[in-house]
């Protein structure tokens, strides 16, 4: 696969991504993870979710270029960034292997309709263990981080900030 243009997804993620000496292709959708931390009220999905493992993914895709976002979610199953959501309390590990079966089919299905809408596009996806039978068969995904535990999973995608974070003055 290029690294040109891609997505990622996670609690799953899908991110999108493009090297700079490769110019960015049409704006392609990356997939995220939502966290447990939500805010209050309603609020467009990217807002919502305010776990730092999703902040921070967010800021990934931002900075290599990813213009919209899916995230996939345990009730909605595939949210696009400003689709406005009420906060919930509803977790993948909170169902039964059944039931985590039945979401990931529904998600896959819901998930390959939003991609549709980018034909071509590259898929990279950050989703922890339980999120990623939603990915499962579909076309150009490549989930990266895969096996990192939540904790691992953050520093990870810290370190990929780092050398876009401006240092603060001294």
């Amino acid at each position: 696969m290029s690294r040109g243009e891609r997505k990622h997804g996670s609690c799953g993620h899908v991110r999108g991504l493009h090297t700079p000496e490769t110019p960015p292709r049409t704006p392609q959708p990356a997939t995220l993870p939502p966290g447990p931390v939500k805010t209050p009220a309603p609020r467009p999905a990217v807002e919502l979710y305010q776990g730092r493992v999703f902040r921070a993914a967010v800021d990934v895709l931002r900075a290599r270029g990813c213009a919209r976002l899916v995230i996939l979610s345990a009730l909605h199953l595939a949210l696009a960034e400003d689709d406005v959501v009420a906060p919930y309390e509803r977790c993948l590990a909170d169902l039964d292997a059944a039931g985590r079966r039945a979401w990931a089919l529904a998600a896959r299905a819901k998930l390959a309709i939003v991609l549709a809408n980018d034909p071509g596009a590259e898929v990279l996806a950050i989703v922890p263990a339980l999120y990623a039978p939603a990915l499962a068969d579909l076309p150009r995904v490549e989930r990266l981080f895969a096996g990192l535990p939540q904790g691992q999973l953050y520093q990870a995608l810290r370190r990929e900030l780092e050398p876009l974070t401006p240092a603060s003055p001294a």
